[in-house]
């Protein structure tokens, strides 16, 4: 049982290891900002809990194609991702701070250097065209769906597996829509100089929707679970692209 326990730990939370050792090689974020995002978007899980069962209650007499749709667009996707954007904006405006503050009294660091590139989905995209704090958003994603395996530790390890392979990247990829709303502003060091990529109620939208989308197919076609990832994973790439291009 012990053993079992660590093996689905060690799944649990290898990729948001992988993740953080990549863009740490990538960016000029310290690692303890990764620690902070990751810990921030844990701790949203709570209240993203609670709101979820009182949504969850209202709901409870409707059934069918109905209900399983609001369920994952309203319960699952809508709630998640509002609560979610709390700790991606925390991580992504904190770094900023401490940048322009300097950390625990030391100088702050170059602003040329602020924006030193972001990491998402393995894809390399360099200064100054896109601030470097994306990363922080896609780790608060990873910290959110890091909690929400641990009740599954006691489970299959396949079942795990199957979630780091599909839910984990889709909630890195939902983080990184609701991120690109806030990289500009991050880019000026919060002030507001920065021209949004979109604004943040179409970032929450969207992800949102995407999020929905792979909770209904959960739920109604689980073969088209892995392609709803495929796809969310691929419009944050290009999204990031799209914003580099345009700042």
């Amino acid at each position: 049982m012990i053993t079992r326990l660590a093996l689905n730990l060690a799944i649990a939370v290898l990729p948001a290891v992988v993740f953080v050792f990549g863009a740490t090689r990538t960016t000029d974020i310290s690692p303890r900002g990764f620690y902070r995002a990751f810990l921030a978007g844990l701790v949203a899980v709570f209240p993203a809990l609670a709101v979820m069962l009182l949504v969850s209650s209202a709901l409870a007499g409707v059934g069918g194609l109905l209900g399983d749709a609001l369920r994952a667009f309203v319960v699952a996707g809508l709630v998640e991702e509002v609560v979610k954007f709390a700790p991606v904006r925390w991580s992504m405006r904190r770094a900023d701070y401490a940048d322009s503050h300097g950390a625990r009294g030391a100088p702050a660091r170059d602003p040329r250097a602020r924006a030193a590139g972001i990491a998402v989905a393995g894809a390399r995209i360099p200064a100054p065209e896109m601030p470097g704090r994306l990363p922080l958003a896609v780790t608060a994603g990873l910290g959110f769906a890091f909690l929400e395996n641990a009740f599954y530790l006691a489970g299959s390890s396949s079942l795990l597996v199957m979630r780091a392979l599909l839910a984990v990247p889709l909630h890195g990829a939902t983080a990184a829509y609701l991120g690109l709303a806030l990289a500009p502003a991050a880019a000026t060091g919060g002030s507001d100089r920065g021209r949004a990529f979109y604004s943040v109620p179409a970032a929450i939208g969207l992800a949102a929707v995407v999020h929905g989308a792979y909770d209904l197919a959960v739920k109604r076609a689980g073969a088209l679970a892995p392609l709803v990832v495929l796809a969310a994973v691929a419009l944050a790439v290009i999204l990031a692209r799209r914003a580099r291009r345009s700042s």
